[in-house]
């Protein structure tokens, strides 16, 4: 009986965090649509986070890029770790760390967020489980939002999109907690 208590008090758990971080989520992601809102006519140009999208590429290789490729290689770099095996932590700390270093070209900031992980795993040996889901959960979203900002030029665009972004990435992370990595793929897949 006690068993069942235990049990039912760790859902009960899960289920609240699930549902503080989906409106923790959902309520960043719509104070990035209203301050792009807000904000619109103060971007440099009236700057839309659509005109990176400005590529030479035909209409059906850009689709197939921005609806398929680029959700399945983000989820798998930023929230492959879902999944909770010690493989996929690595995995998603090695793809960031790769992710990192590909978009901002920057040896600082992709020896700098090693670091964090490296410190991170070793810090946290005992009773990690909690603490790396919620580190994972936290650093991979802010730096799921820290790669997208480059979409964009303007430093008020760059905050705007970034809080956004991180909304983005909490309602993700949430989804593939509560109901696994498939699911999470394909929220991004249909938000894209």
């Amino acid at each position: 009986m006690n068993i069942s208590i235990t049990k039912l008090n760790k859902m009960e758990k899960k289920n609240k965090f699930f549902k503080i971080a989906i409106y923790a989520g959902i309520a960043l992601w719509i104070t990035g649509v209203l301050l792009a809102l807000i904000f619109n006519k103060k971007l440099p140009g009236n700057e839309t986070y659509l005109e990176f999208l400005d590529y030479r590429l035909p209409n059906f290789i850009l689709f197939i890029t921005i609806i398929i490729i680029a959700p399945l290689l983000e989820e798998f770099v930023f929230r492959v770790w879902v999944l909770r095996r010690k493989i996929t932590y690595i995995f998603s700390a090695i793809g960031i760390i790769a992710f990192l270093y590909f978009v901002f070209e920057s040896w600082a900031i992709t020896i700098s967020c090693g670091l964090i992980f490296i410190l991170f795993e070793f810090v946290f040996k005992k009773d990690k489980t909690k603490k790396r889901i919620l580190f994972y959960f936290i650093f991979t979203g802010l730096l799921f939002a820290l790669v997208h900002i480059n979409n964009v030029s303007s430093y008020l665009t760059k905050i705007v999109y970034f809080i956004q972004t991180f909304g983005l990435a909490v309602i993700l992370g949430s989804i593939g907690l509560k109901y696994g990595f498939l699911y999470s793929l394909s929220g991004h897949v249909i938000y894209n």
